[in-house]
């Protein structure tokens, strides 16, 4: 017998947020953006680099993965933040610069750090993905999430994640996907002979 998986909630309908995003929404009410407040990964990447391709590998992520949507904002006649997520990913969360300096030389560093500095504040997409060219094959890529929805553990995931569907969106291979929901656990007391688990 198969129990029928938890049909998904509507999410559309903004929620109440767990105490550790609502203490990052007052910080970021504070300090709107503070840099502090997001998690970075910079690479420098030289020789062609499909942005098509990157794209493509980000909007899976950002499909597969609801909290890397989730705005937190304040809700109307609530007290605190109330999360909404977005069917779709928000069009600034991947950012293509192009090629960014046609006179003069702009180096990998310099263009790192003024991706770095642009704030991710908490009433809009809580990741972003920045690629940007410094010459004719060299790039920089920056990855930034809100630490009010991923640890350090989730950004080794998110990386290798996004790898993954780069390739295989390259070499035209399956996507990773979404598990179904998992059904509800059973009640109970779990003893011996309860399960396999």
């Amino acid at each position: 017998m198969t129990t029928p998986a938890r049909p998904d909630r509507d999410r559309s309908v903004p929620v109440a947020v767990p105490p550790a995003q609502r203490a990052e929404w007052l910080l970021d009410r504070v300090e709107p953006g503070h840099p502090s407040a997001v998690r970075r990964r910079v690479y420098a990447v030289e020789g062609d680099l499909d942005t098509t391709a990157l794209r493509t590998a980000w909007t899976a992520l950002l499909s597969r993965h609801a909290v890397l949507r989730t705005v937190l904002a304040a809700g109307p006649g609530v007290r605190g933040p109330v999360a909404e997520v977005p069917a779709e990913p928000a069009p600034g969360s991947f950012v293509d610069l192009g090629l960014v300096c046609r006179t003069g030389r702009v180096t990998a560093a310099d263009l790192a750090a003024g991706i770095v500095a642009r704030p991710l504040p908490l009433g809009g997409p809580p990741a972003r993905l920045v690629v940007g060219r410094t010459g004719a094959v060299e790039h920089v890529l920056v990855l930034q999430v809100h630490r009010a929805v991923a640890d350090e553990e989730s950004m080794a995931v998110l990386v290798g994640e996004l790898a993954h569907d780069c390739a295989a969106a390259l070499y035209e291979r399956p996507l990773l996907r979404a598990l179904p929901a998992l059904p509800p656990p059973a009640a109970g007391p779990r003893g011996p002979g309860a399960g396999p688990f």
